[in-house]
């Protein structure tokens, strides 16, 4: 990436797009004819570089407001949103640009490219990236450059004649030091304390001597810090640390800067004892420190020594790493991506050369190489297993130096536990005029059977813009239809097992042959796959071919879209572990059980209106439902001349969302709302009808009611007040009511009941209402003792009855007359009566 930075900064431009993509590529190169067709594979490295040095990929927070840092997070948003699109898997994120930070620390300001220099930008920006970059089953690795310390200086080192040659001249080093103190004081001065209140324990920091020695100016024009010193391996030690302890990343990653592109010491200089050698940084420094590595000892020439400078720091950081790594629920893996090219052979190069090295790549001993020009022996590095992945930045075409690159990588590492990705240049494609490139770099690895573990894409903006873009269609429709598993490094333990295979939980149907399978989520799962295939069979020993792979979910996502159904196929869910192992559910999925998914329902609950007036505030009720009761998400939307832009000031109520908008200060014709609701399967697209922005209106007033004054039907304005509810207490039957609008407040109060007695029916205390009838009374005979009385409510009627005489009277026991007082009072009777006839006569 050195050669390109600088090129890309400020000078993006957004050339064309194209969303749709041609089965068939041209091809510039003649033996493209003979490459095998794209293999799918199910683990592949697909990372892109998202660099933020001069925001080359994302802008500036631009203030510590909620806002401002939520327009941060949606541009990162977005960035993973298009990694998930294209089926990446990791993200490399430059959370170290420039001897600074994207997170709080003790040991680096605070970056310039994510707020400001030194500047708290009010939350930590890494500890979030990389929780929602996890929640997508996505890798984070932080991507830091390790030296430089500044992008720009006031002096340099070095002086150019024509084009290219560049010389280290005698510069006034008095002056150097001097501009060296003042660029470092001002920003010490802008720097705030750390976020333990200690002053932040940075080299460019220091003063006097210290400053002067640890941090030095670059033959690139940029200050770094020192690689010759032991102040610098312990900072960024430090620095490493702090990440790898206190952050879930998956990996700590450097690219290509290293020591500065050399330069020889002009051959007019004045100093003897630099004559004839190639200087990094300050010839001074530099060539003293040399001396006193040789005055303890030291054997290697000054080139040697400057490589061995750099393999301290990466054996140093290797150990590091993977001492942290024993107390790290996961793994943090150590990769690097150097310029492509390693080193040019001894025999390439011109007897004496300090460039060349034993078993380096053929060509010419100018090209340019990490291991001559940067004094990074990247090979090394790999040999010696101090890191987990390299990635070689094959940045050129196949017809010029890409086959080289990668062929001699690939035979390099061939039996290295050391993980090999393909840097890939997506920023190159619109001046090399071939979008198809990157896919034809992709098949020709896999036809050549290079060893290529994955790709990463350089860089994060190119994905978005050009040929770049229709690079990555490309891809995304020949050869990365789905996703793929992150490889794991040998020098680490992952967990084997699973809690369990997933299951499915259930199937829908969305349209035609249109399915949604959803499954339940495993907690130790690292990934879920859907499988497609003819027969069982196909299912070897528990393993299936990578080319049965239909689809794959990383992370946490719960269901698989299964586009025009097959029939005639088999399907079978998958559960992958932390380790890539992959547990088949040994059942064929069910299609029997569908169920039909229905779409979420918009409705509008307020009257809309056709005119606002202009600095007007409009706001709109509505509601919004689902049948299936899945859980729902919605964007608003103001449609104006086909131009969408988002509402955002929307407010969920109980019994919908209200949306307020205010509007234009100008007219404005033709505008209306737009309402998208997504139950996850399917979207729901709801518009208003069309209105107006004016400045005046010829109103049209409805009548004033209870609660609602006077209203016009075209702009809402109101006159007047509402006239107010006449309200009517409530009664037993009817509640508390207006006799206007027949609004209502509580309950009917409700009969008060009284039982019926012999005399009233059932009746109310409040409203006299009855029910049924009275029970009437339940009358009893009188008696010699008691009148005549009713057993329910005690109420008389006459006397009681009147004793008989002696004569007459009954048994005392039994209460009967007795027989023989009768007959003689008869008999006395018949006698009286005889008597009275015959005296008639």
């Amino acid at each position: 990436m050195k050669k390109i930075i600088i090129g890309l900064i400020g000078i993006f431009l957004v050339f064309f797009s194209s969303i749709i993509v041609n089965a068939s590529v041209n091809s510039d190169w003649a033996d493209s004819n003979n490459m095998a067709k794209y293999k799918q594979v199910d683990t592949e490295f697909r990372a892109v570089w998202v660099a933020t040095v001069s925001n080359i990929d994302i802008s500036k927070q631009k203030n510590k407001s909620d806002e401002a840092i939520n327009e941060w997070k949606q541009n990162y948003l977005s960035i993973l949103d298009n990694a998930e699109k294209y089926n990446l898997n990791a993200i490399i994120f430059q959370i170290r640009p420039c001897n600074d930070a994207f997170y709080p620390s003790k040991y680096n300001p605070w970056s310039e490219f994510l707020f400001a220099y030194g500047k708290d930008p009010g939350w930590d920006p890494l500890e979030w990236m990389i929780e929602v970059t996890h929640e997508r089953g996505m890798e984070y690795h932080a991507w830091m450059n390790p030296y430089r310390a500044s992008l720009t200086m006031s002096t340099s080192i070095v002086q150019s004649t024509g084009s290219s040659v560049r010389n280290v001249y005698d510069y006034d080093n008095d002056a150097l030091q001097k501009s060296k103190h003042e660029t470092f004081s001002d920003l010490k001065a802008n720097c705030e304390k750390a976020y333990d209140g200690t002053d932040v324990d940075n080299p460019v920091f220091a003063s006097g001597e210290e400053l002067e020695h640890n941090v030095v100016m670059g033959t690139e024009n940029k200050y770094v810090l020192n690689p010759a010193s032991e102040n610098t391996i312990e900072h960024l030690e430090n620095t490493i640390r702090e990440v790898v302890e206190n952050y879930d990343i998956d990996g700590i990653h450097f690219d290509d800067y290293f020591y500065p592109d050399d330069a020889g010491y002009l051959s007019t200089g004045s100093n003897s004892d630099f004559k004839g050698l190639t200087f990094s940084t300050e010839s001074i420094i530099d060539y003293q420190d040399y001396q006193n590595y040789l005055s303890k000892g030291g054997t290697l020439d000054i080139y040697n020594w400057r490589r061995e400078n750099v393999n301290q720091l990466i054996e140093r950081l290797s150990i590091l790493i993977r001492n942290l790594n024993q107390t790290r629920d996961k793994p943090c893996a150590f990769g690097i991506s150097p310029s492509g090219r390693w080193a040019p052979s001894i025999e390439s190069c011109p007897a004496g050369s300090h460039r060349g090295a034993e078993g380096g790549m053929s060509g010419t001993c100018n090209n340019y190489y990490s291991y001559s020009d940067l004094f990074a022996d990247t090979k090394k590095w790999v040999d010696e297993e101090w890191i987990d992945y390299l990635i070689p930045q094959a940045y050129t075409q196949l017809l010029d130096g890409y086959r080289e690159i990668m062929d001699w990588w690939s035979e390099a590492m061939i039996d290295s536990p050391v993980k090999l990705y393909a840097g890939t240049a997506l920023y190159q494609l619109d001046e090399w005029g071939n979008q198809d490139e990157v896919y034809y770099q992709v098949r020709y690895n896999q036809s050549t059977g290079n060893r290529v573990d994955g790709y990463s894409l350089f860089s994060y903006k190119n994905m978005n813009i050009g040929k770049g873009k229709i690079g990555m269609n490309y891809m995304h429709t020949l050869a990365w239809k789905t996703n793929a598993l992150t490889p794991t490094y040998d020098f680490y333990d992952y967990k084997h097992t699973i809690e369990k295979n997933a299951n499915v939980v259930k199937i829908e149907e969305l349209s035609e042959k249109n399915y949604r399978l959803t499954y339940d989520i495993v907690s130790d799962a690292k990934a879920y796959a859907l499988y497609k295939m003819t027969s069982s069979d196909e299912i070897i020993d528990g393993k299936i071919d990578a080319s049965k792979l239909y689809k794959m979910n990383l992370g946490n996502k719960n269901y698989f879209d299964i586009e025009e159904y097959d029939e005639n196929a088999q399907y079978y869910l998958a559960t992958i572990s932390e380790d890539n192992t992959i547990y088949f559910n040994n059942e064929e999925i069910d299609f029997s059980i569908l169920e039909k998914n229905v779409a979420p329902v918009v409705t509008l609950i307020d009257e809309m209106i056709s005119e606002v007036l202009v600095n007007a505030t409009l706001k709109l009720k509505f509601r919004i439902s689902d049948e299936n009761q899945d859980p729902l998400s919605y964007k608003v939307y103001l449609v104006y001349r086909n131009n969408d832009s988002e509402i955002t000031n929307v407010v969920e109520k109980d019994d919908g969302i209200e949306i307020s908008w205010k509007a234009y200060a100008v007219e404005t014709m033709g505008l209306k709302f737009k309402i998208v609701v997504s139950d996850g399967k399917v979207e729901t697209l709801f518009e208003t009808p069309t209105f107006n922005v004016v400045e005046t209106c010829n109103h049209e007033f409805t009548e004033a009611t209870c609660e609602k004054p006077k209203t016009c039907t075209k702009c809402g304005v109101t006159e007047g007040e509402a006239l107010g509810h006449n309200w009517v207490n409530a009664t037993c039957e009817k509640a508390k009511h207006c006799t206007r609008c027949e609004a209502t407040e509580g309950e009917a109060l409700g009969h008060n009941w009284v039982d019926a007695t012999c005399e009233k029916a059932k009746h109310c205390t409040r409203c006299e209402a009855t029910e049924g009838e009275a029970l009437g009374h339940n009358w009893v005979d009188a008696t010699y003792e008691e009148p005549k009385h009713c057993t329910r409510c005690d109420k008389t009627e006459g006397e009681p009855l009147e004793k008989p005489t002696e004569a007459a009277k009954g048994c005392s026991k039994c209460n009967k007359t007795n027989v023989i007082s009768i007959l003689l009072m008869i008999n006395i009777f018949g006698f009286s009566l005889i008597l009275i006839r015959r005296k008639g006569r």
